[in-house]
């Protein structure tokens, strides 16, 4: 609290300082891999506390030492570390290969529902639709492919994708990072993932034919 008197006033201003664990923690969520790096204590706190003080202290708005920060560091490492140590654990994984993306417009929405409503009634079909502001993706079986190119006028993206679907408990819907540890390991061994598709407990994740094992 700052009071501040002024002809027989005085004023309360309350000013939040943030603290050197709140200004690191920030900083940190900023950058996701240095966040793993921490979490698996691939790295050393008082290098890193170095090479973060100058951004610690614009955040925090005041000087940080280096003890500080790496103290900080420490603590914050040790809650990254049992964050990671409950795994992500799927109820169910299912894969549908091979898949095509075509590119409409969202004012095709009609036909594309139209075609739904025929591709639906086929066992194990694979259909997503994305509706963005400016255009509409669809995801389609390839064996169906035909259908949706002879109703729509679409571009055709990517050819021979594989779709693999996540379903997993609502618990993880309140967790942080629980999808990010599906994706972070696909980013460490260099799987592109074309698009995500995401519902309330389901993820699709859709990744080209020869990054598919």
């Amino acid at each position: 609290f700052i009071y501040i008197c002024y002809k027989n006033s005085v004023f309360c201003f309350i000013y939040n300082m943030i603290s050197i664990q709140e200004g690191v923690e920030q900083v940190i969520s900023e950058q996701p891999i240095m966040a793993d790096f921490l979490a698996r204590n691939l790295i050393t706190l008082r290098s890193l506390a170095k090479e973060l003080q100058s951004e610690v202290e614009r955040v925090t708005k005041k000087p940080c030492s280096i003890p500080g920060i790496t103290m900080a560091l420490s603590r914050l490492s040790k809650d990254l570390s049992v964050a990671q140590s409950r795994p992500f654990v799927a109820d169910s994984i299912l894969v549908a290969y091979p898949i095509r993306e075509y590119v409409l417009s969202p004012n095709q929405r009609k036909l594309v529902d139209a075609l739904y409503r025929r591709i639906a009634t086929q066992a194990d079909h694979f259909f997503n639709v994305i509706i963005g502001n400016q255009e509409m993706v669809v995801f389609v079986n390839e064996r169906y492919a035909y259908l949706l190119e002879d109703m729509l006028q679409a571009n055709l993206c990517f050819t021979e994708l594989a779709g693999i679907s996540i379903r997993f408990s609502e618990e993880y819907v309140s967790e942080p990072g629980a999808i990010h540890q599906i994706l972070q390991e696909l980013s460490w061994h260099q799987v592109n993932v074309v698009e995500i598709i995401s519902t309330y407990t389901e993820v699709t994740l859709m990744i080209p034919k020869e990054e598919y094992p």
